[in-house]
């Protein structure tokens, strides 16, 4: 049955991730009349465009009209729009591609959200969970759209769901939409989500060139609960966790990377071991486990899945398999004595902080990128963890290098490019040395997205170790 036969459904940023590209092939495949408007160019899309090629899609690139929004039947908006833009007031109906895969099924699902760490833990998650349950997938801000399942016809048992700010706004405003008659009546009920477990996995600065302050950052986070949330697990550490959670009518959890003091502590780490409450040794230290930065997402995932019911003697099993992701504290290898790490994902200070931190060898550090309104200050600590800092010119490195010079720390840089940054880093590198790219910024004003700007860097350390 195609539920949005001969509807007109005008996808409102196609972007790079891949959810609007997803909600065009699902929708093509129901058999709506699909526009695409798009201020990038087709040149800048390019990459999307050539997954759509041969569908039929009416294209409005390097602008927006308005009698697209005000004539379509449904908007699907990107997470990256923000929600009060002034062509959304013109839409009859708006949806995401998250929405509108909720329209259509209703799994199990385990939500990851917070500032850091996400896409780790919740790809852990679903690494033991998928071992454990037959189809079981993992969607959201990690760059899969649960639409391409709904899209393949992939039956869709579980779903652990990462979910940014943004999406959690959207999904807010979608459900608080008024209900009209005029559409087929899967959107003639309120939005739902089968909520499972909810883990928070840190709340720190980020997107305040869109929220402005904390309050309202965390306030966007805090929309997931107009869904109903059971079971939630909070990072004990971080103040703002345990803020959220005091409110909540839940059954609440807490991992930590101290000893508990309170009964509501499912999982803590020692040192660098993990422990598990009832449990009277540590989880087996290999495999993932001996990484660098990968105690506070373990603590995460596990206790997620204890929280929900699965046994301990299952993680002891799955967790050591568990290899990683890329972009997120990616080991590139090895070359003449230095050690290679790709974090591009670390687009906050504190994320490079932690980074750092976790490192015991010298390292030498490649940072900076695009600011998003947030304080830098973090860098006076950084720098003191640091062998070296190569700044790449943005206008977060900007704000980095007036931190570091109030404390007159001789930093390199910023350089125009990050070929350069890494070619410097190199020649002022020694034996036994970590490379770490860690931005402590966003990308767009070289890249345009983070990911891409990880795949430069990955390939400027393999062209190194040809």
């Amino acid at each position: 049955m195609r539920t949005l036969k001969k509807l007109h459904v005008t996808v409102f940023g196609l972007g790079l991730h891949g959810g609007g590209v997803s909600a065009c092939k699902f929708c093509v495949a129901q058999g709506a009349h699909v526009t695409v408007t798009d201020l990038k160019t087709e040149h800048d899309l390019q990459k999307s465009l050539s997954q759509l090629k041969d569908l039929p899609i009416r294209y409005v690139l390097g602008t927006h009209k308005r009698r697209d929004f005000s004539c379509a039947d449904i908007v699907i908006k990107n997470a990256a729009i923000a929600t009060d833009h002034p062509l959304l007031r013109s839409a009859k109906w708006i949806e995401s591609d998250l929405s509108l895969f909720f329209r259509f099924v209703h799994p199990e699902t385990f939500v990851v959200t917070g500032s850091k760490g996400k896409s780790s833990t919740a790809a852990l998650m679903h690494f033991i969970l998928s071992r454990l349950y037959s189809h079981t997938y993992l969607a959201g801000n990690i760059g899969l759209s649960p639409l391409d399942l709904l899209y393949k016809k992939l039956p869709v048992n579980k779903l652990v769901l990462e979910l940014s700010s943004f999406q959690i706004e959207d999904l807010y405003r979608i459900k608080k939409q008024k209900l009209v008659n005029t559409l087929p009546i899967i959107f003639q009920q309120p939005l739902k989500l089968n909520i499972s477990t909810i883990t928070f996995t840190n709340i720190y600065p980020d997107h305040m060139n869109r929220y402005g302050n904390m309050q309202k950052y965390i306030g966007a986070k805090k929309k997931i609960f107009s869904f109903p949330c059971p079971i939630q697990i909070y990072n004990y550490d971080n103040h703002y966790c345990r803020t959220i959670a005091q409110k909540q009518n839940a059954n609440i959890f807490f991992f930590s990377k101290q000893q508990p003091t309170d009964k509501q502590t499912i999982v803590w780490s020692v040192g660098k071991r993990i422990w598990l409450k009832g449990e009277n040794k540590a989880l087996p230290n290999k495999g993932f486990l001996t990484r660098p930065c990968t105690l506070s997402i373990t603590c995460a995932a596990t206790a997620g899945l204890i929280a929900y019911g699965i046994p301990a003697h299952i993680l002891i099993t799955y967790l050591p398999q568990f290899t990683g992701i890329a972009h997120r504290m990616e080991h590139l290898g090895t070359w003449k004595g230095r050690t290679f790490y790709n974090d591009t994902t670390a687009s906050i200070p504190h994320a490079t902080y932690w980074g750092v931190k976790n490192f015991h060898q010298p390292v030498i550090l490649i940072t900076g990128g695009t600011d998003k309104n947030i304080d830098f200050s973090l860098f006076t600590d950084i720098a003191q963890k640091v062998k070296l800092i190569f700044l790449i010119e943005g206008s977060a490195s900007k704000k980095i290098a007036s931190v570091l010079e109030h404390i007159n720390y001789s930093f390199f840089g910023p350089y125009l490019s990050l070929d350069q940054a890494f070619v410097e880093a190199w020649e002022h590198s020694k034996n036994k040395d970590i490379i770490l790219f860690s931005p402590a910024s966003s990308s767009f004003e070289k890249y345009p997205n983070e990911f891409e700007r990880g795949r430069h860097f990955r390939s400027l350390v393999h062209k190194l170790c040809m």
